[in-house]
């Protein structure tokens, strides 16, 4: 992926929740300036508090662990996902978190035909690394953009991050639930056609500049 542009890296840093705070911490203190409350000093004062809060305020949202399951089976891709979404829930968008819950649901209920032996062991193998390891890391370049620059800057088609990284999750859900229709048809042919279009398109973007 390509670094962001200038133009892009100075957006990041202006809608970034260190500057926002340091930003409101500075006019506090220019507040009390007019106020009267501090006279002498007051500029150092001023750049001392957006300095302190930038340093106090977390530089993230946190990142998602991946995990490359090397012997994938029912109940190790069922766990991995519910990991997944307990920790990341809470801090997606909501209709982001909401996505993620129907994934979670349509992967318990396709983890069993996945490893029942009627789907080829390369096919299950290949979903599951989309899973533990590709939605991880897709989760994790989103919640590297600060919230506001994810909501409000558009950066490919018209789109800002947070609908191009929505799209991504309707897309693992969309062929998710396709996968798991084919399984319940016994119709190996149909899943393996499905997680190879899905290993094609899912993939983990940055989210800035396509």
């Amino acid at each position: 992926m390509a670094s962001p542009s200038f133009k892009t890296r100075l957006l990041l840093a202006f809608y970034s929740t260190r500057n926002i705070a340091g930003c409101a911490a500075a006019l506090a203190g220019v507040t009390l300036f007019l106020a009267g409350v501090i006279q002498d000093w007051w500029f150092p004062i001023v750049v001392g508090l957006y300095a302190a809060a930038w340093l106090i305020v977390p530089a993230g949202r946190g990142q998602m662990a991946s995990t490359i399951l090397e012997s994938a089976n029912q109940e190790s891709l069922v766990r991995a996902m519910e990991d997944l979404y307990a920790k990341a829930k809470g801090k997606l968008p909501k209709e982001a978190a909401a996505r993620l819950a129907h994934i979670l649901q349509m992967v318990r209920e396709l983890a069993p035909g996945l490893f029942s032996g009627e789907v080829p062991p390369a096919q299950s193998m290949a979903l599951a690394a989309t899973i533990t390891r590709d939605l991880p890391q897709t989760i994790n370049h989103y919640l590297k953009l600060p919230p506001l620059f994810a909501s409000m800057t558009v950066v490919h088609d018209g789109k800002t991050s947070k609908q191009l990284f929505i799209e991504q999750l309707d897309l693992l859900d969309g062929q998710l639930v396709k996968i798991a229709e084919s399984i319940y048809r016994h119709d190996a042919d149909a899943v393996v056609a499905n997680g190879r279009f899905l290993q094609d398109k899912f993939r983990p973007m940055a989210y800035t500049e396509l």
